[in-house]
């Protein structure tokens, strides 16, 4: 269990292993190491220095909205799924999987899209100081936006984990994190020659979004049927009011009230302005479509 629960964090740790080992190094002498000999050949590394700083950064960012919502979620569900799963019939395992999992959506959906829009001031406000240039800060901005676009699935995992840990089964979520870090891997080291550090958290992306979906459709066949029929009407009306919300923040920049500037109070200012535009939306929207804690569907 604790294997299986850690691959969020082993990905993380495999993350910078790799771009610390294919950044480029400094040298007293020459300055910045920029290739590096294989076999006779010369190659370049394919990121550049700082990389495992500015990655470390960057997963700080999509951690935080995680640790907020996804693990208390999955934390406080698990007694209950525990107390279900003994059960002959599982129907109140199954109802509240189902209810974690459109739960869980109905937050970690808009999670992603708002950590992609305010991913850029964000950073800038955070981080753009001291050591870290405006050329690291947007380079942090691009891979946060790759980790933020898997907010969901790293959610829905806490969630599906939860479930398997309640039917006493502990080797299919560690199973699943081994393939998980395969595919991380295969995705990854590929395109950080393209991409670069971005690259890794692609592969961190690409890898949770298959094991989220390839545990859930295994644990639905498990347990004879989780009944997600309902499941998938209410998703498409997530997806609606997350469109919704997604054009009111870009919408927004076109008016005159969007800070514009390049100062620390701009970039609070499109943090607040962005975050209160979308939650209102949001919230409005999911009740409008009847969705979410205020109001059943």
């Amino acid at each position: 269990m604790a294997l299986g629960a850690a691959v969020l964090q082993t990905s993380v740790l495999l993350d910078k292993a790799i771009s610390y080992g294919l950044m480029q190094g400094g040298d007293r002498a020459t300055g910045v190491v920029t290739h590096f000999e294989l076999f006779g050949e010369t190659y370049r590394y394919p990121m550049e220095l700082g990389a495992t700083r500015r990655l470390e950064l960057a997963q700080l960012m999509y951690q935080f909205p995680l640790g907020v919502f996804a693990i208390a979620l999955a934390t406080a569900l698990f007694p209950s799924l525990s107390a279900g799963a003994v059960d002959t019939n599982r129907q109140r395992f199954k109802e509240l999987t189902r209810k974690g999992v459109e739960t869980t959506l109905w937050e970690g959906l808009p999670a992603s899209v708002g950590l992609i829009l305010i991913a850029d001031p964000a950073v800038r406000l955070l981080f753009q100081h001291g050591q870290v240039t405006e050329q690291d800060a947007s380079l942090i901005v691009i891979s946060t936006r790759f980790y933020a676009a898997g907010i969901w699935s790293y959610a829905l995992l806490h969630v599906i984990n939860r479930a398997y840990y309640a039917l006493q089964d502990a080797k299919t979520p560690l199973y699943a994190s081994i393939l998980n870090i395969l595919v991380n891997l295969s995705v990854e080291l590929p395109l950080v020659w393209v991409m670069g550090e971005s690259g890794m958290a692609v592969g961190t992306l690409v890898s949770f979004c298959l094991q989220a979906s390839i545990m859930l459709w295994i644990l639905d066949r498990r347990v004879g049927g989780i009944g997600f029929a309902p499941t998938g009407k209410k998703i498409l009306k997530m997806l609606i009011a997350t469109t919704l919300m997604l054009g009111a923040c870009l919408a927004v920049r076109f008016f005159s009230i969007y800070p514009t500037g390049q100062t620390r109070w701009d970039w609070a200012g499109q943090i607040v302005l962005t975050i209160c535009i979308g939650t209102s939306v949001y919230f409005i929207s999911s009740y409008a479509l009847g969705l979410g804690p205020a109001r059943r569907s």
